[in-house]
């Protein structure tokens, strides 16, 4: 090595002895602070160390950078390695549910490596099992700005807003979810039921149709069924707003496609009514109760009857009530309404006849008590009356007859649509009327026609 290095700088010195000997004149070099002479061969090599000089100088700013990111490289690598450890550890503590290790170990990660998108979100699970809101969302929140397009984290912080009852800024986030991913039908289910708890049937409807045409064609039964109940409720909301011509053509449609879908049948009896075809409207109500035997049929032909205020309509409406026992005098639902209908016209006596016919048929319940408990109030026995109030104690003053989910259980005295528990539609019934239609065979009373 050491000869290799001689033998180059005597060639290198010998080179430079023979320049001179070719070059043997002066060179005046003009500076800012002088004039200067010099040899060629001299300001040739000056050139050359100048430049040597500058290179040795750039490599060790190149080499001296190097060494820096790799320090640094190292030690965020270290730190990396250190937030993942207690970032896992943190999880286990918080599944133990040591909320306060938790707290600490995830601090301490976040600390490590304050870009971490999975450090955040554990930290939002940490905080929401403090309860505290505020936090679950600034960690979310932080957590997405690392990561825009991570479709759980818009999930997480959209629930989290629902759950707060901030629909708007659940619903942007799911449309941002949609924008990132149009076909995600987990997107479209939320939103759909947001648009549905909000009463926005027409955006509802909307999304369950883009939801519809994502669905396999196995599983599509169910949600044909609810873009049904969403077009029902468009229908309704027209009608309220006195569209009734076409929202009595959707109802029509939606009857033939589901015929044992009772609110159609409502609703087109109520738009034939605004319409002024209460004929028709009868005709309809009548007609679906043979065939569904739904008792709302019976209280909405009552109403249907008594809204006009014409005493022949009512004679008309208790000579459909006599017909139909006349024809069957074991049903005992007829003459459930019927003897309700007779108090309310002021004829208790006929009224304790039918009432009495169904507690002899074993059947009791609440709101019959308190039918009898008034047609024997309004004949005078009062002791009757009063035994027959203690027995529906606890049940109200009211002679309406409450409806009852068969899905969720809740009760309520008005009909509706669907269950605002819990969301289902088509599904109140009087349960009264289940036990009557399954009563035992019992001797009749028969009304002469």
């Amino acid at each position: 090595m050491f000869l290799k290095t001689f033998f180059l700088s005597a060639l290198l010195f010998s080179a430079y002895l023979y320049f001179s000997f070719l070059n043997r004149g002066n060179i005046t070099i003009f500076l800012p602070n002088g004039v200067y002479e010099t040899t060629v061969p001299l300001l040739v090599v000056g050139a050359i160390l100048a430049g040597a000089l500058v290179v040795l100088l750039a490599n060790l700013v190149g080499l001296g950078k190097t060494r820096l990111l790799h320090w640094r490289s190292g030690r965020r690598t270290r730190g990396i390695r250190e937030a993942e450890e207690n970032l896992r550890q943190g999880l286990a503590t918080l599944r133990a549910g040591d909320l306060k290790r938790a707290r600490f170990l995830l601090e301490k990660a976040c600390e490590k490596d304050p870009f971490s998108t999975p450090v955040y979100g554990a930290l939002a699970e940490l905080a929401e099992q403090e309860g505290n809101t505020e936090e679950v969302l600034k960690c979310l929140g932080k957590a997405r700005e690392l990561d825009e397009k991570n479709l759980e984290l818009l999930f997480r912080s959209a629930s989290v807003y629902e759950v707060q009852g901030d629909s708007k800024n659940a619903a942007d986030l799911y449309d941002r979810i949609l924008l990132l991913d149009t076909s995600n039908r987990r997107a479209m289910a939320a939103l759909r039921e947001l648009y549905r708890r909000q009463g926005a049937w027409r955006e509802a409807l909307e999304m369950q149709k883009s939801y519809l045409k994502l669905t396999p064609p196995e599983r599509q039964a169910p949600e044909i069924e609810r873009l049904i109940f969403f077009r029902y409720e468009c229908a309704r909301l027209s009608l309220a707003l006195g569209a009734t011509e076409k929202s009595a053509a959707e109802l029509r449609e939606i009857i033939s496609e589901k015929p044992s879908f009772i609110p159609a049948h409502v609703s087109l009896a109520e738009a034939l009514k605004q319409e002024q075809k209460v004929e028709e409207a009868t005709d309809l109500l009548k007609k679906a109760f043979q065939e569904l035997r739904h008792p709302i049929f019976l209280i909405k032909l009552e109403d249907l009857f008594f809204s006009q205020d014409e005493p022949g309509k009512i004679a008309a409406l208790v000579n459909f009530y006599k017909r139909r026992i006349h024809d069957n005098p074991h049903d005992l639902l007829i003459r459930l309404f019927y003897g309700k209908l007779c108090i309310r016209m002021i004829m208790a006596e006929e009224a304790l006849i039918h009432l009495k016919v169904i507690v002899e048929s074993g059947v009791d319940f609440p709101s019959l008590h308190i039918l009898l408990a008034e047609a024997y109030r309004r004949t005078g026995d009062l002791d009757e009356a009063v035994s027959e109030y203690r027995k529906a104690l606890g049940v109200g003053k009211t002679h309406r007859i409450p409806f009852v989910c068969r899905i969720c259980g809740h009760e309520q005295i008005e009909w509706s649509s669907f269950c605002p528990a819990c969301g289902a539609w088509d599904s109140y019934d009087i349960r009264a009327c289940v036990a009557l239609d399954s009563a035992k065979p019992f001797e009749t009373y028969v009304i002469p026609v």
